[in-house]
């Protein structure tokens, strides 16, 4: 699928153990239903590869998350917690970036061994691969913080579905209608308050 003419760009998102295999000697190996052993070389325009994990590790799960530390990560960068540059559009790399720095700070503090996503790009003439586009959401929640990190959590599920890092940040962020709870912890304090999120 990775290989086929007819798709000007490809973007490969594998969140396995030894996902990013890319970085050892050996190379993707071919997965029943999804072959991308081809992929490994990466010798069209516009591909890229991003893995949870390098080629020797093990990716991490957490029942708190209710799956993977990266793909939980991804999917909030992609919300709109990635956005660096305040465009309003989360990019591949901003998205990467901003799941690798999280899944590594998790998986150093809850899993047996720390985990390392990594990418194969290769994106020529372009500066970075739009991804999601947060004026187009048709409910979001507007975030500004002075130190942080905020954390939004989904009531209804007890899910944190985004997280911004430390530092000063502004960010819109979709998320589906519902009741969550924005909190901060510092100095051994947890600061929160509940909002509403309606449709439209």
């Amino acid at each position: 699928r990775l290989e086929d003419p007819r798709i000007s760009v490809r973007l490969g998102v594998i969140d396995s153990c030894r996902g990013g295999a890319w970085t050892g000697t050996k190379g993707l190996q071919p997965a029943p239903l999804f072959d991308v052993s081809a992929a490994g070389a990466l010798n069209n325009v516009g591909s890229a590869l991003i893995a949870a994990s390098s080629g020797v590790e093990d990716a991490h799960e957490s029942e708190q998350l209710g799956g993977s530390f990266f793909t939980h990560h991804f999917n909030a960068g992609l919300r709109g917690a990635a956005d660096e540059n305040s465009d309003r559009r989360v990019s591949l790399g901003e998205a990467f970036e901003y799941a690798k720095a999280l899944t590594i700070r998790d998986t150093a503090l809850m899993a047996s061994a720390t985990q390392h996503p990594s990418f194969r790009m290769n994106l020529q003439g372009r500066q970075d691969l739009p991804l999601t586009n947060l004026e187009r959401g048709e409910s979001w929640m507007s975030l500004s913080q002075d130190a942080g990190p905020l954390q939004v959590v989904h009531l209804h599920s007890g899910m944190v579905l985004v997280e911004l890092p430390s530092g000063t940040r502004a960010a819109r962020v979709a998320l589906p209608p519902g009741r969550y709870l924005v909190r901060r912890r510092a100095d051994g304090r947890i600061y929160a308050k509940e909002y509403q999120v309606p449709g439209g």
